[in-house]
Formats: structure tokens, sequence, C-alpha cells
């Protein structure tokens, strides 16, 4: 019996640069782009429809993907600001994803994310997602605490937690204390 040879190690590609017009925008500040051979990267500090030079920052060869920063704008988006933070952009802070879009743009790609994600992992619609797609199912005639309490007569009204004069009372107690006592 031969024993295992480990796999060759895969060449890194770290720093190589690509030239790439930027697709969608993915999970985690990313946005989709692709290299001449179809090689999938997702880039950082971009918008979509923008012509950037992507640095690889993750990946080797035979990867299914590469991760990369945006180190110079090409063709920027209508929708690119001047990040107000000096510590945004390539190789600094991971915390100011978006600063470089404009307020609505943000919200725009947010909701974009959220949606694709709601579709991809739970199959739903974004109209389906917000509730207002109908439904074959009959509206619930009982409140969630007869639910939770078996044998409970059915309410016309939700419950709604309240205060108990046993957790008032030691809320009366607990702060008429002295701190020194």
């Amino acid at each position: 019996m031969q024993p295992d040879t480990p796999p060759e190690p895969r060449k890194s590609l770290v720093g190589e640069e690509y030239e790439v017009e930027i697709g969608p925008v993915a999970h985690g500040g990313h946005c989709i782009a692709r290299t001449e051979t179809g090689q999938v990267l997702f880039v950082r500090h971009t918008l979509p429809g923008e012509r950037v030079r992507a640095r690889v920052t993750d990946g080797e060869e035979g990867a299914r993907f590469l991760r990369a920063d945006a180190v110079e704008i090409l063709s920027p988006s209508k929708d690119r600001v001047e990040a107000p933070c000096p510590f945004s952009g390539p190789g600094r802070c991971g915390g100011c994803d978006w600063q470089h879009a404009a307020p609505g743009a943000q919200r725009r790609l947010k909701a974009a994310v959220v949606s694709e994600q709601l579709a991809r992992l739970a199959g739903l619609t974004p109209r389906r997602a917000a509730g207002t797609a109908p439904s074959n199912r009959r509206p619930a005639t009982r409140s969630p605490r007869a639910r939770s309490r078996p044998g409970a007569p059915a309410s016309s009204t939700p419950w709604t937690p309240t205060a108990t004069p046993a957790c008032a009372s030691t809320a009366r107690t607990t702060s008429s204390r002295s701190p020194t006592a």
C-alpha cells in the first residue's frame, strides 16, 4: 500500500491585478466581477457598473473564486462619493464597506443583498418576504398565549406582557436600598 502523498500546493494569486467590469452586489460588502478567463472575483470598494483595476487579496490557482480590492477606479459609478472616513479603502478598515456610495445607493445595495439571500436561501420573493403575498392559510383564531397553554380559552385580543405585582414590588424594594446597606 502506497502512502498518501499530499496534494501539490497551488500557486497563490495574491497580488495579481485584473481590469474588470463590476457586476451585481454580493454579501459582505463585495460586488461580483469576472476575469477575462471567467474566474469569479468578489471585489470590495466598488459599485455595480464600474470598471476597476482589482488586486487579489485571497485565492489561488484553481479556486472557485478570488477575493480582491479595487485599487483604481477606471470608470466610476454615478453613485460614487468621497468616503467620509479616512480609514476607508483598500488595505484599511473593514468596517467602511459602503461609505464610497451615496446614501440612497447604500440602501438599494443592501436591499438587493437581502432580497437575493431570501430568494436563494429561502425561496422567497420580495413580495412574499414582506408578508404581502396571498396565503392559503386560515388566520389564527387564538392568541399566542392561548396556544402556549393547553386548554386555555381563546382570546379575541392578542396577549401583551405586563408587570406582575411581584415584579413591581421587587423593583421598589431593590431601588429603595441605600448603596451603603
